[in-house]
């Protein structure tokens, strides 16, 4: 039996395991704890977004500055300056149109360690964290504080036993046996768009664009639209979700030449039909959140009175997110980008007040929401989203994706919702890539009226990022 096991060994697991051995050398238990780490994917101490799989360019979603806080900043900030210097190879590597350019722009910056405003390729920290993580289990191990086994497999179920837990997994061990188990997960994602899905011949779906990881869905991608024979110029592709991982996907074609080279038009489906809010620069002037600052006071707050709070503030100020299918300019509208770090630490201190119950109900069904209203991104991502804008080469609806179907006498496919009027009926929780050269976009339906808040189950545990 192990003294503790973790689920997933992405970048909740990476932290909380390495300030586990860091107090186990500061203060020795005088036994050997026996530690395993249970991880699906081909990534350790890294998951989807920090390693191989979310590709070298990606960009974290917030400034350095926000990204970490001051400890955790002030370690990553040394390795990267030290690292970058010793080993160029690993900006020289960063390759892309706007990559490289962003490279050359801000080298000195991450050389001298002046680099908080920057919004970071997520591969550099990745491979931070794979080093710390590296050298504190070599060190734990050599001390004799502890034991560590990492076990490939995905977990299928997880039981209270008498001794602890035991936890059933796919792999050939089994059942894992702990006295501790620690998800380390993050928000499972939702259904697939389905892999049933039969596409009209000429039309490519990709749907789960990190599966493979990021770099092999674009180069399917760019295989796919410099296929020979005929085909639509310009290419059309359709991407079904509005959040991060579009403006990821986005940037990744614009950033690979082989594909912007054939300038492409992009339709965004979502149920929300907006974009994350824009990066608020820490000299934007700091307003009241009224509506959320009350509730301190009072002594009875519940889990959905803080996500009420949050849209009353919202509406105080007239805040609304920018849509998709606008050409709206940074300044035309408030997009209360600014709210978001006012948000975060209010929350924080919200969610301790709560009671019990209300704090189970925040962890697995509020924090997921409120984590979604709280998108945002920088420059480099929104940047290219206006640039297409202007060009006429961005477009998006808000509706809900049904299906992938080719349509009677015609070569043309496309997605739908104009059978489902009901915007919850969507087939996601999380944004998936499809890639249709020929698709057309006047079926795409109805608006999505606002959703009610607090009232629609959300899966997952506690707040989501990305």
């Amino acid at each position: 039996m192990f003294d503790l096991a973790f689920v997933g060994s992405g970048l909740s697991t990476s932290i909380v395991l390495r300030s586990f051995l860091e107090d186990l050398l500061e203060r020795p238990r005088g036994v050997v704890i026996d530690v395993c780490v249970i991880e699906q994917g081909p990534d350790l101490f890294g998951g989807v977004a920090y390693g191989a799989r979310s590709g070298a360019t990606s960009r974290v979603i917030s400034p350095l500055s926000e990204f970490l806080n001051d400890a955790e900043r002030s370690r990553f900030v040394a390795w990267l300056s030290e690292t970058s210097v010793q080993h160029p190879e690993i900006l020289d590597d960063l390759t892309g149109a706007y990559t490289s350019t962003w490279i050359a722009e801000n080298r000195r910056a991450i050389e001298t360690g002046l680099c908080d405003d920057l919004f970071i390729p997520r591969s550099l920290f990745g491979r931070y964290l794979r080093e710390a993580m590296e050298r504190i289990i070599a060190d734990a191990t050599a001390a004799g504080a502890a034991t560590i086994r990492f076990i490939h497999a995905s977990v299928t179920d997880i039981d209270r036993t008498a001794d602890g837990f035991r936890v059933a997994t796919d792999g050939p061990d089994g059942q894992v046996e702990s006295e501790r188990v620690v998800l380390g997960i993050g928000t499972p994602s939702g259904r697939r768009v389905s892999e049933t899905l039969t596409p009209a011949p000429g039309v490519l779906v990709v749907t789960d664009p990190y599966a493979l990881g990021m770099q092999a869905t674009i180069d399917r991608i760019a295989a796919h639209l410099e296929r020979p024979g005929p085909r639509p110029i310009p290419p059309k592709l359709v991407i079904v979700g509005s959040n991060a991982t579009m403006l990821d996907f986005v940037y990744q074609c614009e950033d690979d030449q082989r594909i912007a080279k054939l300038e492409p038009t992009y339709c965004v489906v979502s149920q929300s039909g907006t974009l994350p809010a824009r990066y608020a620069s820490p000299s934007d002037p700091v307003r009241e959140l009224p509506h959320l600052e009350a509730l301190k006071h009072r002594h009875d707050v519940r889990a959905c009175d803080v996500v009420a709070a949050i849209d009353a503030d919202r509406a105080h100020y007239r805040v609304r997110a920018t849509p998709t299918s606008v050409k709206e300019r940074n300044g035309d509208h408030d997009d209360g980008g600014w709210m978001i770090p006012a948000i975060s630490r209010t929350i924080a201190d919200l969610a301790a007040q709560l009671p019990p119950n209300e704090r189970r109900i925040f962890a697995n069904r509020t924090g997921a929401e409120i984590g979604r209203m709280q998108r945002r991104a920088g420059a480099e991502y929104l940047g290219i989203v206006d640039a297409l804008k202007e060009a006429g080469r961005f477009v998006g609806v808000a509706a809900s994706f049904e299906s992938v179907r080719r349509r009677p006498q015609s070569s043309i496919a496309g997605t739908s919702s104009s059978m489902h009027p009901d915007p919850r009926r969507s087939m996601l929780t999380r944004p998936r890539t499809a890639c249709l050269p020929s698709a057309t976009w006047s079926r795409f339906a109805h608006p999505s009226p606002e959703r009610p808040r607090c009232r629609r189950p959300t899966r997952g545990l506690g707040m989501s990022s990305t």
